[in-house]
């Protein structure tokens, strides 16, 4: 079942199910983002090196879904109608010896 416009839940929220159990994860919703291109595959590079970290998948998950978030907020144009995510040396550099 979709959503319809009125209908969009304020708070996204993403599901693990590991076998055993069910976790869910939700951060803010960012509105009107100036662009959300490429977070499926930043979300997925995230979670990759979370996990190479060592973390858990939990951990791991909630650590992607910072990253992703930053990147949307961070977001900016680039051309016109044309926005990339943007990636916040602070939260890139968090894992940094």
């Amino acid at each position: 079942m979709g959503f319809s416009r009125g209908l969009v839940p304020k708070l996204p929220v993403d599901a693990l199910y590991d076998g055993r159990e069910l976790r869910t994860f939700s951060l803010p919703r960012i509105v009107n983002p100036v662009s959300t291109h490429g977070t499926g595959c930043t979300l997925a590079a995230a979670l990759a090196a979370e996990l190479a970290l060592g973390h858990g998948l939990a951990e791991a998950v909630e650590g992607a879904k910072r990253h992703v978030q930053a990147a949307i907020s961070g977001a900016y144009l680039v051309g016109e109608d044309c926005g990339v995510l943007g990636f916040s040396e602070q939260y890139c550099g968090r894992h940094r010896a």
